[in-house]
């Protein structure tokens, strides 16, 4: 039964190992994917949408939004103007 005992804990402490190494590559990639979707205006549209689903601030993912859309920041200026946008 101690064998048991020392393959099951042996197994999870290999498996937690496996995780972190999985975490990392994780976010490792994502931090590169991000990085590059940020060169261009769709990706900033795309991260801004992402990150609108995680924090809920609408307002300021869709004032980034606007800004990337050409004419967007026009349009948000004269949004702030008429006293529609804050």
């Amino acid at each position: 039964m101690s064998t048991y005992k020392f393959d099951h804990v042996g197994a999870h402490a290999s498996s937690r190992h496996e995780n972190d190494a999985l975490t990392a590559a994780w976010t490792h990639l994502a931090r590169r994917s991000t990085a590059s979707l940020a060169r261009f205006a769709v990706g900033r549209v795309l991260l801004h949408l992402i990150a609108t689903t995680g924090d809920r601030c609408i307002r300021f993912h869709g004032a980034g939004i606007l800004r990337e859309i050409p004419g967007g920041a026009a349009a948000l200026a004269l949004l702030r103007h008429t006293g529609r946008a804050r």
